[in-house]
């Protein structure tokens, strides 16, 4: 069925027709998830077809731990415990005061990607009931000294190499929900006037790229 089908489809249905079938979808998607038979390294994008890391494997997409850090953050009261075992077990290393910071990536062939805000910030928060305070405040220490010239936060750790500067909207968000999770917002005053504007201004429409 083409899309042009599909959309009129939904337009014709009843708010309450709609929210039935957005509940057998979402409920699709979770009898997908826990029926995968390989849960070894969580919940991964592993459907053929192009993409930008075409370059490094053609028509597969590395292992990241982004992806479950997601769906935990999502999903985690709607699956089974096995099924959050596997992405627990997918994610680490949890969170430490030697190991603040983590990269997007599990996939060997990118452990020279810097580590960023963004996946550092959601495993803070998806793994809340392990954080002990002096890890959660040495992280909060060395995101908020993560500044760019202009003192937004960046989206990638020393040593960034190419990526020094860098900037995004969607990572500055990611950013600011853990420190207003912990109260420590008051250090990152700049971000969080970047990501007024941004809303304020409607900015965000242009995309983040």
């Amino acid at each position: 069925m083409g899309f042009g089908l599909l959309r009129r489809k939904w337009l014709s249905l009843s708010p309450h027709e709609k929210q039935n079938e957005s509940l057998r979808s979402f409920q699709k998607g979770i009898d997908y998830i826990e029926n995968q038979t390989d849960k070894r390294y969580g919940l991964q994008l592993t459907h053929k077809g192009a993409s930008r890391f075409d370059l490094y494997t053609p028509n597969t997409l590395p292992l990241t731990r982004f992806n479950s850090l997601l769906a935990l953050d999502i999903l985690e009261g709607q699956v089974s415990q096995e099924t959050k075992e596997s992405w627990y077990s997918s994610i680490r290393p949890l969170p430490t005061l030697s190991q603040t910071t983590v990269n997007y990536f599990l996939d060997n062939r990118f452990y020279d990607v810097p580590a960023d805000a963004d996946t550092s910030s959601l495993m803070h928060l998806v793994t809340l009931p392990s954080l002990t305070q002096p890890t959660v405040e040495e992280y909060s220490r060395v995101l908020i000294s993560n500044t760019a010239t202009n003192g937004i936060i960046q989206c990638y750790f020393p040593p960034r190499g190419i990526h020094s500067e860098r900037i995004d909207s969607c990572v500055s968000a990611n950013v600011m929900r853990f420190l207003y999770t912990f109260n420590l917002e008051e250090g990152a005053k700049a971000t969080e006037d970047y990501l007024l504007f941004k809303l304020s201004s409607k900015e965000y429409l242009q995309g983040t790229r």
